[in-house]
C-alpha cells in the first residue's frame, strides 16, 4: 500500500489543463487518500490541493517536489464527487483544481483530527477478527477517540478503521477543531441496552425524560439544549453522568441560523388539487423505485409546485436518502428554508455565500455527516456532500443565477441532472416558465412534464393592465426617468385603500444609473471599463456594477469645475424616494443586492413584508422570484423594455419570463378586498408578442413562436453554443490574437459543419482595464463542439481567455 502510494497526483486551483505529480513522503504514505487536501507548492506559492489519483511513474525530465502536509485524515471529496468534478472540468473546459475549489467551503479547517464512536450496530455486531473486536473494545471503554489515537492504540491499519465506517460499525464524530463557535458542555446515551439506563434513573421522572429525549434524538445533545427541551436543571443531568445513565463530554455549540430564516407561518393542512396529486404519485412512483427520474414541474404561478416536491421531499426521507433543494437567488432561501424547517426540523442544512465561514463549514459538515439529510441552497449547494440523494429539486430552474458567471462557469440546473442521473434519484425542474432547453427536452422525450394549469384554493390569475407609455403625457417628464403613469397610481391608490399590498419591479440597483454633468455631457465613466458608473446616494458614492470599483460623489464636475451635475435615470433607491413622496403615510422597502449585504439581509426585508409591516416593496428581479405573500393584490413593472434591448438572443425569455413571475406575485391568496390581483405593465412596446403572451397568462403561444426563431436561426436548444472571450490590456494584440485563433477554428475538419459569429468586439468591450473581443461558436452536437474547441486550445492555452460553454448570458 505505501508503495502505491509514493507518487500522488494533486488538482490545485490554478488554470492548468490536468493535475501536478507529487512524490509523497514515507510518513504520510499510510493516511494520503484519494479525495483529501493537502498542501503543495507551485513555484514560489503554497496552494491547496486536493488528490486525484496516484502514479505508477514520475513524469518524464521532472524533478518532482513533496507534499508538504496532509490536512485530511480521509476523503473529504468522495468518489462520487470527484467524478461529478471531473465531468464538470472535461464538459465546461475547466481546471479540475478550479472545480474542487468550488466544492469545498475556502475555510473548513483540517479533518486530520476525525474522530470516530460507536454505534449500537457495531456495538451489538460479531467482530470477524482481532482487530475489529481490539477496536470495538477500545471505543467501548474509552468512548469517541480520533482515528491517529485509535490507530495508535489497537496497531490497526487506518485503512480498516475506514472499512468500519462504512459498515456502519463506527460513526464519524467530525472536527475536534470547526471554524467558529463555542464549546459546550454535551452529553449522550451510552451505547447498550436502552433499558438498562432507565433502571439507573430510578424513580426520577425527570431522568427518564431525559433519556427518553435523547434516545429519540438520536444525537448527542449540549446540557443546555437537553435542559430547555425536558425543562430541568442541569443538575439532574449532571447526576445521571456520576450514575453511568450518560456519557459527557465537549462539544461545538451549534451555530443558530435564524437570521438567515422568515417566521415559518402556520400552515393549516389541506387536500392537494387533482393535478398536485398525479404530479406527486409521478415523482413517488419513481422515488420508490430508487431509480432515475427526470420531470419538469410546469405549473403556473401559484399552482402549488412547493407543495408538491416538500410531499416528494418527505417520502425520500423516510426512505432514509438524502434531497437537494436548489434555489436561483438567496433572497428565496429565507421563506423555503423556514418552511422546509417547519416540516423537517434537524434535518435541515441551508448553505449560501451570504453565510459567514463559521456557518458555511457547519452546515457543510452536517451535509457530509449525515447529520442533515437536506440541503437547501442556490447553486453552489449542488455540490453539497449529500450521501444517498434520493430527490434533486432546482425551482424556477429557468433561472439564468443557475449559470457561475467565473471560473468554473458551470450550469447548477445541468449539473443537478447530471449528479441525479449518476445517484439512480429523481430530479424535478420546477418553473411556471420552463426554460427553453427543458421544454426541448420534454418534446424530445428525455424528461416527463408535470403539469399544473390552475392556481390553488381556487385563486385566480391576475388581471392583466397594459400601460402604453408612448401615450402618456411628456410635459413634465425629465430624460431617462421611470414613469409612474396615471393608470398605475390609480391602482396604487386603491390597493392601499383596499389594504393590500404592492410590489414595485425597476430592475436597476442604486439611485440613478447615470451622474451627468449638464454643462459639458462629462457621465464620471469608470476609469477601468470606460462604462457609467451608478450613483448610490445613500453611501454617496458612485459604484462601477461591472468591475466594482467606486470613488466619493464629487461636488463638481473634475471635468469642467462646473457644479452642475445631475442624476439621470432611475434604479430601485430613487423610486424608493419618489414612491415615499407620493405616499408619505406608507411603509416602503427595498429588496435588492445592496439590501441583501445589510444587517438583516434579504431575510429581514421579507420578514418585514410578510408580517404586513411594510406595505409596498421595491425591487429588482428578485422580488419576482417564487415568493408567496397572500396579501398581494397588485404587482408592476415599470419599465418592461430593460431586457428587450439586450444585445442576447435569449432578451426575450428573460422578459417573459420576468414579467410572468412577477404577475404571480399577485392574488395569490385572499386580499382583504376581495378583488382579483392584478398585474401592470408599462411598456414602449405593447403589441410584442413576449408581453402580449405575459398579459394573457399564453404561456404556449410565446413558447411556440420563440422556439420558432430559435429554429429558424439555429440557437439553442436546437444547437449547442461556447462564447469564446479573448481579452488584454492592448487592443491591437488581443484583437490579433482573437483573429488568430478564428484562423485556427476556420482551419479544423470540423469547421465545415459549425456556426461562427465574430470575431467582434464583446457587447462589453472595456472591461475592468482590458479589452475584450469575443467569437461565438454554434454546432448541433456538444461532444464534436467541445472537441473544435479542445483541439484548437491545445496550442492556445486558457490564459487570458475566458471560454464559456452554454452560455446564459452574452451581454
Amino acid at each position: 500500500m505505501s508503495k502505491r502510494r509514493a507518487l500522488a497526483q494533486v488538482a490545485v486551483p490554478l488554470p492548468l489543463a490536468g493535475s501536478l505529480t507529487y512524490s509523497v513522503p514515507a510518513k504520510l504514505r499510510a493516511d494520503v487518500a484519494v479525495g483529501a487536501r493537502v498542501r503543495v507548492r507551485v513555484g514560489k506559492r503554497k496552494l491547496t490541493g486536493v488528490v486525484v489519483g496516484f502514479a505508477d511513474h514520475p513524469p518524464d525530465g521532472v524533478s518532482l517536489r513533496d507534499i508538504e502536509s496532509l490536512l485530511d485524515a480521509g476523503p473529504l471529496v468522495d468518489s462520487a464527487l470527484l467524478d461529478l468534478a471531473r465531468f464538470v472540468s472535461e464538459y465546461y473546459l475547466a481546471p479540475l483544481g478550479e472545480v474542487l475549489r468550488s466544492m469545498v467551503p475556502s475555510k473548513l479547517p483540517p479533518w486530520g483530527t476525525l474522530a470516530v464512536s460507536l454505534t449500537r450496530r457495531g456495538a451489538f455486531a460479531a467482530p470477524r477478527s482481532d482487530s475489529e473486536a481490539a477496536v470495538v473494545e477500545a471505543l467501548l471503554t474509552g468512548g469517541a477517540q480520533s482515528v491517529s489515537t485509535l490507530a495508535g492504540e489497537t496497531g490497526v491499519e487506518r485503512e480498516a478503521i475506514r472499512e468500519l465506517i462504512e459498515r456502519g460499525w463506527l460513526k464519524p464524530e467530525g472536527q475536534r477543531r470547526r471554524a467558529g463557535g463555542r464549546f459546550r458542555a454535551a452529553v449522550e446515551l451510552p451505547v447498550g441496552d436502552l433499558d438498562a439506563q432507565f433502571e439507573i434513573c430510578g424513580r426520577s421522572k425527570k431522568g427518564r425524560t431525559v433519556v427518553e429525549y435523547l434516545a429519540g434524538l438520536g444525537r448527542p445533545a449540549t446540557v443546555r439544549e437537553v435542559a430547555a427541551a425536558c425543562d430541568c436543571g442541569q443538575a439532574v443531568i449532571r447526576r445521571l453522568v456520576k450514575l453511568g445513565a450518560l456519557r459527557s463530554f465537549t462539544q461545538i455549540e451549534r451555530l443558530d441560523l435564524e437570521r438567515h430564516m422568515t417566521t415559518a407561518r402556520p400552515v393549516e393542512e389541506f387536500e392537494l388539487t387533482p393535478e398536485q396529486q398525479t404530479s406527486l404519485a409521478a415523482l413517488e412512483e419513481v422515488i420508490e423505485a430508487r431509480q432515475y427520474g427526470a420531470f419538469v414541474l410546469h405549473g403556473v404561478t401559484g399552482s402549488g409546485k412547493t407543495e408538491v416536491f416538500l410531499r416528494a421531499t418527505q417520502r425520500v426521507l423516510e426512505q432514509g436518502r438524502g434531497v437537494l433543494l436548489l434555489v436561483p437567488e438567496i433572497s428565496l432561501v429565507p421563506a423555503l428554508g423556514a418552511e422546509a424547517r417547519r416540516r423537517f426540523g434537524d434535518r435541515l442544512a441551508v448553505m449560501h455565500s451570504a453565510m459567514a465561514d463559521s456557518e458555511r463549514c457547519q452546515e457543510w459538515e452536517r451535509a457530509r455527516s449525515g447529520e442533515a439529510r437536506v440541503v437547501l441552497g442556490p447553486r453552489s449547494a449542488v455540490f453539497a456532500p449529500i450521501e444517498n440523494l434520493g430527490l434533486v429539486v432546482v425551482d424556477e430552474e429557468h433561472d439564468s443565477a443557475y449559470k457561475q458567471e467565473h471560473v468554473p462557469r458551470y450550469n447548477a440546473r445541468d449539473i443537478a441532472v447530471v449528479r441525479a442521473r449518476a445517484a439512480g434519484a429523481v430530479v424535478a425542474l420546477a418553473s411556471a416558465t420552463p426554460s427553453f432547453e427543458s421544454r426541448r427536452n420534454v418534446e424530445t422525450m428525455k424528461m416527463t412534464p408535470l403539469l399544473l394549469p390552475r392556481r390553488v384554493a381556487g385563486a385566480r390569475m391576475p388581471e392583466g393592465i397594459l400601460v402604453d407609455l408612448r401615450k402618456e403625457a411628456m410635459e413634465d417628464r425629465q430624460a431617462g426617468e421611470i414613469r409612474f403613469s396615471q393608470r398605475l397610481l390609480r391602482e396604487m391608490d386603491e390597493a392601499l385603500a383596499d389594504r393590500e399590498q404592492i410590489i414595485l419591479l425597476r430592475n436597476r440597483r442604486g439611485y440613478a444609473p447615470v451622474l451627468l454633468c449638464r454643462a459639458c455631457g462629462e457621465k464620471l465613466p469608470c476609469n477601468e471599463c470606460g462604462l457609467p458608473r451608478t450613483l448610490h446616494r445613500r453611501d454617496a458614492r458612485l459604484a462601477c456594477h461591472y468591475c466594482g470599483s467606486s470613488r466619493p460623489v464629487p461636488h463638481a464636475c473634475p471635468g469642467c469645475g462646473d457644479a452642475a451635475l445631475e442624476p439621470i435615470g432611475a434604479a430601485t433607491a430613487r423610486i424608493e424616494e419618489r414612491v415615499r413622496e407620493l405616499f408619505p403615510d406608507v411603509p416602503v422597502d427595498v429588496l435588492d443586492r445592496d439590501a441583501v449585504r445589510r444587517i438583516g439581509g434579504a431575510a429581514a426585508v421579507l420578514e418585514r413584508f410578510g408580517s404586513g409591516q411594510t406595505r409596498i416593496l421595491i425591487g429588482t428581479q428578485m422580488v419576482s422570484k417564487g415568493h408567496h405573500f397572500p396579501q398581494v393584490g397588485l404587482a408592476a413593472v415599470l419599465s418592461a423594455d430593460s431586457y428587450l434591448s439586450f444585445p442576447d438572443f435569449r432578451a426575450v425569455e428573460r422578459t417573459y419570463a420576468l414579467l410572468t413571475q412577477l404577475a404571480g406575485r399577485a392574488g395569490r391568496g385572499s386580499p382583504a378586498s376581495g378583488r382579483p390581483g392584478r398585474v401592470v405593465i408599462q411598456t414602449f412596446y405593447p403589441e410584442h408578442y413576449a408581453i402580449q403572451a405575459a398579459l394573457a397568462h399564453d404561456d404556449q403561444a410565446f413558447a411556440e413562436e420563440e422556439m420558432r426563431f430559435r429554429r429558424v436561426f439555429h440557437y439553442p436548444p436546437y444547437t449547442r453554443l461556447t462564447q469564446l472571450i479573448f481579452k488584454g490590456r492592448d487592443r491591437a494584440s488581443t484583437w490579433q490574437r482573437t483573429e488568430a485563433f478564428h484562423r485556427r477554428l476556420l482551419a479544423h475538419a470540423l469547421a465545415a459543419q459549425t456556426r461562427f459569429a465574430g470575431p467582434a468586439a464583446a457587447a462589453l468591450e472595456r472591461l475592468k482595464g482590458e479589452w475584450r473581443f469575443q467569437i461565438l461558436i454554434r454546432h448541433p452536437s456538444s461532444g464534436k463542439l467541445r472537441r473544435l474547441v479542445e483541439d484548437c486550445l491545445a496550442e492556445e492555452g486558457l490564459g487570458d481567455l475566458i471560454v464559456d460553454v452554454d452560455p446564459q448570458d452574452l451581454f
